[in-house]
């Protein structure tokens, strides 16, 4: 270092001191070489194709973590109720021809106390009948609802009557006679239809429910609206009232048996086992794409 320059190759810095050449900074190396994004020198990567942003991507289903489905136990518990209510309604007819044979036998001359003992039986059994149709009635809303929201996994697209209607139409005065069914036969046409990849086929709209459930529903309605009928014609104590509710007590004991084996029917349609199937369909279908 020095306050003159020595040399010529002598080297002035940023100090006005001049320094000899061996001491002169090295010059700091050129910045790495900029390639483009969709460009790679390395000859075995080939650029990316450019994003279609149009494009979409197959999403499989949604599966929560317990599929909707119709619960075995369920649906034998109904079973079960719907053939213990067609042995009650028989017990019922039963009964009531006894008491009408012995109503009739008084030709019509008879006391408010005689008739009640003639038809004591009847009214116990009546009495039991009615607890067992209020609690098969819970049963069945609860059926609805979890058929109507397993058959979604089946036909997610549009329909006439969503899930909702699976219990806010049993609340509705004299709707609650057919709308029900309604729901219940477009789920029972859904279940029973052909599937493709795991979906009920589109020809499921033109398809009707099955005759047990028609045979059930309707037998059932057509007793409730001859029990009204009757509760409104005849006087509280004769022996036509005994007649025309025995014939109730005999359509609601038919339609209760066809009602086990509907809901028997499409409650194998709904089992967990086949929701699963379907669901395992649609994953291998979204897997092809």
């Amino acid at each position: 270092m020095s306050d003159t320059q020595q040399s010529p190759d002598w080297w002035l810095a940023s100090d006005s001191k001049w320094y000899p050449p061996q001491s002169r900074p090295l010059p700091p190396p050129p910045p790495p070489a900029q390639f483009p994004p969709q460009w790679s020198p390395q000859p075995n990567h080939p650029p990316a194709p450019p994003s279609d942003p149009y494009r979409q991507t197959p999403q499989p289903p949604y599966v929560p973590f317990r599929p909707p489905s119709i619960a075995p136990g369920l649906s034998t518990a109904i079973e079960i109720g719907m053939w213990c209510g067609a042995a009650m309604c028989a017990l019922m007819v039963i009964l009531g021809l006894a008491a009408i044979a012995e109503v009739q036998s008084w030709n019509g001359r008879f006391t408010s106390l005689q008739y009640e003992n003639a038809s004591r039986g009847l009214i116990v059994a009546t009495t039991f009948g009615g607890l067992l149709y209020s609690v098969m009635l819970v049963l069945l809303i609860i059926w609805t609802w979890k058929a109507a929201k397993a058959s979604e996994v089946l036909q997610s697209g549009p329909r006439t009557w969503r899930a909702g209607w699976a219990i806010g139409s049993w609340f509705i005065p004299l709707a609650s006679l057919v709308i029900p069914f309604l729901v219940i036969g477009e789920v029972d046409k859904i279940a029973k239809a052909p599937r493709v990849d795991g979906r009920a086929d589109s020809i499921w709209h033109s398809t009707s429910a099955s005759l047990i459930g028609h045979l059930w529903w309707w037998g059932h309605a057509g007793a409730l609206v001859i029990w009204q009928i009757v509760s409104m014609a005849f006087p509280t104590q004769s022996a036509g009232r005994l007649t025309s509710l025995s014939l109730v007590d005999l359509l609601m004991g038919i339609s209760a048996v066809f009602g086990a084996l509907f809901v028997r029917q499409l409650s194998k349609r709904l089992s967990p086992t086949l929701i699963n199937e379907a669901l395992a369909e649609q994953y291998a279908a979204v897997a092809r794409v």
